[in-house]
């Protein structure tokens, strides 16, 4: 196996019978498909069920293939920080 579609291909591109198969929500397996990565946290279930399919699937073939999750919040160039304003001395020298 080389990419991701490859694991979908085993369900027959059919996000419906793959969600079917490693008993998640539909929605959920359309997301993985999308973002390109299946969460560790399903790669067991995704193991056993190509395995019924007569597959061979590995945990090392699903961590090569995933795509690295997306880093929360923005990038650090795009982020607004705010200026802090310089604090000046309101007492009067006489």
């Amino acid at each position: 196996m080389q990419a991701l579609q490859d694991i979908f291909a085993i369900w027959g591109d059919s996000i419906g019978v793959m969600a079917a198969a490693v008993g998640a929500k539909y929605d959920t397996v359309r997301k993985w498909r999308k973002s390109g990565r299946i969460p560790e946290d399903s790669w067991q279930a995704v193991i056993d069920a190509a395995m019924v399919r007569g597959r061979s699937l590995t945990a090392s073939d699903l961590l090569a293939m995933n795509k690295p999750p997306k880093l929360r919040g923005r990038p650090a160039h795009k982020v607004k920080r705010l200026r802090r304003r310089k604090k000046t001395d309101e007492r009067v020298v006489a």
